[in-house]
């Protein structure tokens, strides 16, 4: 799934967008602001992944929110729908990194090249954000299970070469699961996701053998025996007829 927003203070030219995207392929979850100043604020509190935005608009234009964007969300794909042919305003357009300008009224044919367009470029950029969180989270667990083990600090000057590890001080509470067998090696790949949603808390998963996980958690203010507990029921009422579970908290 895409998150759009559309920006423009005319109900017709939003309209008019949402109908061309409908002709696109792919799912999509569409925002709407009538000006740049409810944009920003859409921006803050969702996860935006395309900004299409207007130019001439009332509190802030878009060529002002697409300067505030690429402050606060550089990467963000940014395409203006202008209905001035001025190259004056294309070419500060393109000073603030915008990936795409199109001008009013819109080409159907052209705007269907630009979404395919962006929409390559926000799979490939989801793809690479995805591959290096892969890496990062291989080198957390590789570093901190072989810290755990051994205790040698040395580890740690060699984790902090390749990884930011100032998190690492403020996890507060470790709940370690263990299995009569070897459980982990046969677990499903969104274990840990559903997991995440089951006791609505964030933390650090790792797998440190096929009979053991440990989880670690950062709020301060928790009642982690009742999480232990959660822990236990979910993994009782979900894997009862597989193995076993003992939850243990420390």
């Amino acid at each position: 799934m895409i998150r759009l927003l559309i920006v423009d203070d005319e109900r017709l030219e939003r309209e008019g967008v949402k109908y061309l995207l409908a002709q696109e392929e792919g799912e999509w979850k569409i925002y709407e602001a009538s000006n740049g100043k409810d944009a920003l604020q859409i921006l803050r509190e969702e996860e935006i992944d395309l900004l299409l935005t207007d130019i001439k608009m009332p509190h802030m234009d878009g060529l002002e929110l697409t300067s505030r964007v690429r402050e606060l969300y550089p990467e963000l794909p940014v395409v203006i729908f202008s209905g001035y042919s001025d190259f004056a305003f294309a070419q500060e357009a393109m000073r603030y990194g915008v990936t795409e300008y199109v001008l009013k009224p819109v080409d159907p044919e052209e705007f269907h090249k630009i979404i395919r367009k962006t929409q390559d470029m926000i799979s490939d950029r989801k793809e690479k954000k995805q591959q290096e969180k892969q890496e990062q989270d291989f080198l957390q667990q590789y570093f901190l299970e072989n810290y755990l083990y051994s205790g040698n600090k040395d580890i740690l000057e060699k984790a902090k070469r390749m990884l930011n590890i100032d998190h690492w001080e403020q996890w507060r509470c470790a709940v370690m699961v263990e299995s009569d067998v070897s459980f982990f090696d046969r677990i499903e790949d969104d274990f840990q996701e559903l997991l995440q949603k089951e006791v609505r808390r964030a933390f650090f998963y790792m797998n440190l053998n096929a009979r053991q996980s440990l989880l670690l958690f950062k709020d301060v203010y928790c009642d982690y025996q009742l999480v232990a507990n959660h822990i236990y029921t979910f993994l009782k009422r979900n894997y009862r007829a597989q193995t076993s579970h003992t939850v243990l908290m420390f």
